[in-house]
């Protein structure tokens, strides 16, 4: 910063990650949007960044869903609320820059959002025994942003001497969007930081290797490796605006096969680790979506795939993979 303003914003971003990863700290972030749609984030980390719980509850009409994350130092697990329904899920953690999973938990995204679309100059300088708290103030849109044309925009930015950013507001309204967003650290200097209980049931999600194919009329799961798919999994297949949900009723292991099949009688659809034959059921045709869940809700597999037929034959069709995409 200069006395005048910011003369680079990436260099205060920055500085902000970066001294909170030095000391640690606790933030609030609140945003409320003219649809009457509230979001809260609240977060806490160590020094080192070594652990981190971020929590954002969002409630929009009478819907109030949650996500809250805890990360050490090589994954983070996911908890997900969403009404009555918890999922959890267990990912990597890579990315440290200001978009990935750091940048989430320093808000140095947000910084970074909030800087792009302000014109800040100067407007306080106070000097305290703990150091220089600077008070920046934009009251026009720099045309940073993506909100299209701009009606209302002001913000105001209070960042200490070792660059982090102690608070801000910023208000807009646009053709686009509409908000109120306040963002404050409440604390700094924190050394603990205790796991909570729920990750024990993040951390018991199976990893077994799927691999699913198709031969006219049954769908086949192999389990090629990996942790046991438990007994009380569910099986989801999507098709054509319908989804049609089984439940593996015994564990499936290493080296197994589960065959799905849709009964050419109309019945419920079928799921069975006895081999029904090709012609079990009616045939695959056209785009599926397929998804295995946990005993816990946990994701398991996730799969799309497309099936076409040849026309030369009714009786002897030829079924061809033509797409796929695993998650």
């Amino acid at each position: 910063m200069t006395s005048d303003g910011v003369a680079n914003a990436s260099a205060l971003v920055s500085a902000h990650q970066d001294a909170l990863a030095e000391t640690g700290y606790e933030f609030e972030l609140r945003t409320s949007r003219d649809n009457g749609a509230e979001s809260v984030q609240r977060g806490a980390a160590t020094a080192g960044l070594s652990s981190i719980l971020l929590t954002e509850t969002a409630t929009s009409d009478s819907t109030t869903d949650g996500r809250t994350m805890w990360a050490n130092e090589s994954v983070v697990l996911v908890k997900y609320d969403e009404g009555s329904t918890t999922l959890y899920n267990e990912v990597r953690r890579t990315s440290e820059g200001r978009t990935g999973f750091v940048g989430r938990a320093t808000k140095a995204a947000t910084l970074a959002g909030l800087l792009r679309t302000g014109e800040f100059t100067v407007s306080r300088v106070v000097r305290t025994d703990e150091g220089t708290l600077t008070t920046l103030r934009a009251d026009s849109y720099s045309g940073g942003g993506y909100f299209g044309e701009v009606s209302e925009y002001d913000a105001t930015l209070v960042v200490d001497s070792a660059g982090r950013a102690r608070e801000f507001h910023w208000s807009v309204a646009s053709e686009r969007t509409t908000f109120d967003r306040t963002f404050e650290l409440t604390a700094l200097g924190r050394t603990t930081l205790d796991r909570p209980e729920w990750t024990d049931e993040a951390i018991a999600v199976p990893s077994p290797t799927i691999s699913t194919t198709t031969d006219s009329g049954r769908l086949e799961i192999t389990h090629e490796g990996g942790d046991v798919l438990p007994a009380g999994s569910k099986l989801d297949v999507e098709h054509d605006g319908e989804t049609y949900v089984r439940t593996f009723e015994e564990p499936l292991e290493a080296g197994e096969t589960a065959y799905f099949y849709l009964s050419s009688d109309g019945g419920d659809p079928v799921l069975t680790t006895d081999d029904p034959g090709p012609e079990a059921g009616v045939r695959f045709d056209g785009a599926y979506q397929v998804r295995i869940l946990g005993p816990n809700a946990n994701p398991v597999y996730s799969a799309g795939f497309s099936v076409g037929h040849s026309e030369s034959s009714s009786d002897e069709p030829t079924t061809e993979t033509a797409s796929r995409s695993e998650g």
